[in-house]
């Protein structure tokens, strides 16, 4: 239960969607007596409990709204942070060869110091010029599979079943 300003308890919709439906369900018994005298004003309650209900809903579609826009921030700065990891991962790539090309014209197979030592090594790696030149024997196929989900709801829609799948209907709320 989520507390407002003042540390009242507030309810949430579901809470507020039963108490609509408590009101709706009531035995007559509870709402007037045996002489038809109104003992419990239902419609005054349903009237706020409805009010309360748009408030909630509409609140709760500003939350999921800001949520989205903090999720969208977030989007940017992942972006914004990879270029500048990118812009790292280059920058020390650049400085290790730096370094290898100054040990190895200095014909240097080890440099060090009192907190560290730096070894220069030789290893082979291959370096693809043109990936179309190559012979088939060389090359790999790498496949993916997944749904085709509008070839899908296209047969769904028109009545056809297709094994492993169903046409759900979905339910989408939009704050404007």
């Amino acid at each position: 239960v989520e507390r407002g300003v003042r540390g009242a308890k507030m309810k949430n919709i579901y809470q507020i969607d039963s108490q609509i439906y408590d009101l709706l369900t009531l035995p007559e018994s509870e709402i007037v007596d045996e002489d038809g005298a109104v003992i419990r004003d239902v419609w005054k309650e349903l009237e706020e409990l409805q009010g309360e209900r748009t408030d909630k809903l509409i609140n709760s579609m500003r939350v999921a709204a800001e949520l989205d826009e903090n999720a969208k921030a977030l989007n940017e700065e992942i972006a914004r942070l990879t270029v500048r990891k990118k812009y790292f991962e280059a920058r020390a790539k650049k400085i290790r060869e730096h370094v290898a090309i100054s040990m190895n014209n200095a014909n240097e197979k080890r440099v060090e110091n009192s907190t560290a030592r730096i070894t220069l090594t030789r290893s082979k790696s291959v370096d693809i010029l043109d990936e179309t030149e190559l012979p088939l024997q060389f090359l790999r196929t790498k496949t993916t599979v997944e749904a085709d989900k509008k070839a899908i709801g296209e047969k769904l829609k028109a009545g056809e079943e297709v094994p492993g799948a169903r046409l759900v209907e979905n339910l989408n709320v939009r704050l404007k």
